[in-house]
């Protein structure tokens, strides 16, 4: 009988572990779903804008808004020459396209191109398509990029 004695620490051992591993491991797979739940619900929509200045860095998009009122695209030359005929188009996806003729810009100039079919919404998250035609030095160029921001096409 005495064989059997010293056993019962040994199963009263596993026993424990057994309820509090289970428990952990429920904790465990609760706690990584609302994680993934949670993280979901927070994605924010981050104002961005990428590829729409030129090579040296002295024409292109200075900055971009977007408001009630639509999206302002401001526009400036830092180059030494005027640039001409400038042509900003935005588009979004299939469904929407336009185009802005803002004219010349001298050495330092700014200008802006508002476009009124977009809408600031919270809700939204949407990657708008810029081209920039212009002209410097007899010379056609084309930037090419792209905003993102809490955007709606609202036309």
């Amino acid at each position: 009988m005495k064989l059997f004695k010293g056993s019962r620490k040994g199963q009263s051992a596993i026993e424990y572990l057994m309820t509090y591993g289970w428990m952990l491991l429920v904790v465990a797979i609760v706690g990584g779903a609302v994680m993934m739940t949670v993280q979901d619900t927070q994605e924010e929509c981050e104002a961005t804008m990428s590829g729409l200045d030129s090579m040296d860095r002295e024409f292109g998009v200075a900055d971009f808004s977007t408001t009630s009122d639509g999206l302002n695209i401001q526009v400036e030359n830092n180059a030494q020459e005027t640039v001409d005929s400038i042509d900003v188009n935005v588009s979004l996806g299939e469904e929407y396209e336009e185009d802005l003729d803002i004219g010349s810009l001298g050495m330092g100039d700014t200008a802006e191109a508002s476009f009124d079919d977009f809408s600031l919404d919270e809700d939204s998250c949407e990657t708008v398509d810029v081209t920039i035609d212009y002209e410097r030095d007899g010379l056609e160029s084309e930037l090419t990029g792209d905003i993102q921001d809490q955007i709606a096409h609202s036309g």
